[in-house]
């Protein structure tokens, strides 16, 4: 494979769920439709690298400081579901049956790979929490996971301090090991409504 289409390959195998052969087929697809697509994806990388940033109150991607779902007043800012990663977020926001508000901590404790609290988003999440007094239901909605696990114990320390708020965590349908980007709209729907208060 020639040099720069070895290079954008092997990019394009870092990002997750493609490997290498997905990659090699993208590569060699985006420099066959070089007349087309590619101007259009550069432009529209460019405008992503100059304008999305993250939600300063839950840390989604968004082209303004606050993203649409905080800013949309129509939602109930009293529930707040916590997730490791905003492909998280989005798989939720994509059942179409949540209509509450966000917190992307950004990953999962993880031993193994040096993640401890101090690398993830807890602090925001306590400011949000100390900013009112008004009842509120945490949702913690974590991947069944040995780490996911690991920081539901962690987040349910640390808010079971608020007497104003509820811990809830998703319930039946979820298989333990799954991803909650990965799962069916129907199965994470079921977990979402079946919350069990912790």
């Amino acid at each position: 494979m020639h040099g720069i289409l070895k290079d954008i390959s092997r990019i394009l195998a870092s990002l997750p769920g493609l490997g290498p052969r997905s990659a090699r087929r993208i590569a060699i697809t985006l420099a066959q439709q070089k007349e087309d697509v590619t101007p259009v994806l550069i432009e529209l990388l460019k405008q992503m690298k100059n304008t999305i940033r993250k939600c300063r109150i839950c840390n989604n991607l968004s082209q303004d400081s606050i993203c649409h779902i905080c800013s949309n007043h129509s939602r109930d800012q009293h529930q707040i579901c916590i997730v490791a990663e905003i492909s998280d977020l989005w798989a939720i926001e994509n059942m179409g049956q949540y209509d509450g508000v966000y917190h992307v901590l950004g990953g999962t404790l993880s031993i193994a790979n040096a993640i401890g609290p101090d690398s993830l988003d807890f602090h925001t999440l306590e400011m949000r929490l100390g900013e009112s007094l008004e009842r509120k239901e945490c949702i913690i909605a974590m991947n069944p996971t040995i780490q996911g696990q690991a920081t539901v114990h962690y987040i349910h320390e640390i808010l079971k301090k608020y007497d104003h708020v509820t811990i809830s965590t998703l319930a039946l349908g979820l298989p333990m090991g799954a991803q909650l980007d990965y799962l069916d709209n129907g199965t994470l729907a079921m977990a979402m409504a079946s919350r069990k208060e912790m």
